[in-house]
């Protein structure tokens, strides 16, 4: 019985992970999924997020990520450059359609 209690007050004392919230970004032309970030910890900052597709030469619509995130291409996506304003308050990432093979 006294493992338990143990183990109980353990498990109290720990953070919990925090919440993951993923944003899509698609093309506002084609409306093709160019990437998607994913919040990894909650920090007191947040900026805009926009893509570029190369096939329309169009931006996704322009979004606010707050925290520090991860961005990933979606499937048949590649990132091929990024670009912070001057201000620091709007990443443009610049993603590039590829052939995926099977």
């Amino acid at each position: 019985m006294e493992f338990f209690e143990k183990e109980k007050s353990h498990k109290e004392n720990t953070d919990p992970p925090p919440e993951l919230i993923s944003t899509d970004f698609d093309c506002i032309n084609c409306g093709r999924l160019l990437l998607k970030t994913l919040r990894a910890k909650v920090i007191d900052h947040t900026t805009k997020v926009r893509a570029y597709c190369s096939e329309c030469k169009e931006f996704s619509f322009a979004k606010e990520v707050s925290g520090a995130f991860y961005v990933a291409p979606a499937e048949g996506i590649k990132i091929i450059n990024a670009e912070t304003s001057k201000d620091n308050t709007m990443h443009t990432i610049y993603t590039e359609a590829f052939d995926v093979q099977t």
